[in-house]
């Protein structure tokens, strides 16, 4: 975790940036009731919280906030969790991966499909509820977005033989939201001296080295992808 200057500058970009989310939520809130017998989210159900995903430094700032509020013991439960990420991923799943080529990303993705986020209790319930990532947020409904492009197909378990094509509404305007994130990323950026761009996985957040020093991030102009932020592993196995 930081400390000094960049690390208030990260608690305070994480409330901010926890506020913007409401947008997001409330979106999620309207359209799930919306078709409630045919949406099966709910506490308890863990079924997009195995393997992992890219997320942005927004996202991060979030989460190093509410790992450092959890106790000790909880603390330490969620890093053994972590750890196992590395332990089957290597010492990328602690760096920067918006860098790496698509065959790259899906071969890590698929090494820890069946493993659960550090966060999730043996309840299943998440210890960072209030503050999980976007894409966790997000995924359960189909979600479009500019132009109607087709983000995130939602969960299998949701709308049971109902194609997504079929599905009217689902019409998310993140323009709101997009402008407040990118304001808290820039400024996040700009405190801990690396690229806007950058995208990491869940266990960097918690685990050293949490993002790489801006003069090893440098790479070859063809190298560099963005990875979606909406993207996730596939379902963990039955």
């Amino acid at each position: 975790m930081p400390v000094g200057g960049a690390g208030e500058i990260l608690r305070r970009a994480a409330a901010r940036y926890r506020d913007a989310l409401a947008i997001v939520d409330d979106y999620m809130e309207r359209e799930t009731a919306r078709r409630r017998e045919q949406v099966h989210c709910r506490r308890g159900c863990a079924e997009c919280c195995f393997g992992t995903f890219a997320f942005s430094l927004a996202d991060m700032a979030l989460v190093q906030s509410a790992f450092g509020s959890l106790n000790e013991e909880i603390q330490e439960y969620c890093v053994r969790r972590a750890t196992a990420f590395v332990e089957n991923m290597g010492e990328v799943a602690a760096r920067r991966v918006d860098l790496l080529d698509e065959a790259e990303l899906d071969r890590l993705l698929e090494s820890v499909a069946a493993l659960p986020c550090p966060f999730l209790s043996p309840e299943h319930d998440c210890r960072i509820y209030r503050s999980r990532p976007l894409v966790c947020r997000i995924h359960g409904l189909p979600i479009k977005g500019y132009g109607n492009e087709l983000l995130d197909p939602g969960c299998r378990l949701n709308f049971v033989g109902i194609r997504v094509e079929e599905l009217s509404g689902y019409q998310l305007d993140i323009a709101e939201f997009d402008v407040a994130e990118a304001t808290e990323i820039a400024g996040i950026a700009e405190a801990l001296g690396v690229d806007e761009e950058t995208q990491i996985l869940l266990p960097a957040a918690i685990l050293p080295p949490w993002f790489l020093p801006s003069d090893e991030m440098r790479m070859e102009n063809g190298k560099a992808r963005h990875v979606s932020r909406f993207r996730k592993s596939e379902p963990h196995p039955d």
